[in-house]
């Protein structure tokens, strides 16, 4: 017996009704609003760290404040990035960079 396939329109509108419903659920349990109530929260409590360190005079750095953010990074993603700087490193310097580049590409 064979199954019968579902359109692909209608397989777009279920999709579509399905982010619908999670999305609604979201907003109808408030998990929005918690977020951004929390995202308030830290940064009145940031607010007044830095205010009370420039009360007592202590050395200020943007980093105290600021959120800290995981580092996600893999093998993948630090090699691609160490070759990027290389290579922006020898195309910004300047022509003859370029040139040479070129040459090491093209003529081995």
């Amino acid at each position: 017996m064979k199954k019968k396939k579902l359109h692909p329109i209608l397989k777009i509108l279920i999709t579509l009704f399905c982010f619908y419903v999670i999305l609604y659920t979201l907003n109808k349990t408030g998990y929005y609003d918690k977020v951004i109530r929390d995202k308030t929260t830290f940064t009145q409590q940031q607010i007044e760290k830095f205010e009370s360190d420039i009360a007592a005079g202590a050395d200020i750095s943007m980093e105290d404040y600021l959120p800290e953010k995981p580092d996600y990074s893999n093998f993948l993603t630090k090699s691609a990035n160490t070759i990027t700087h290389k290579l922006s490193i020898i195309l910004t310097n300047n022509s003859k960079n370029i040139l040479d580049f070129l040459k090491a590409l093209f003529l081995g």
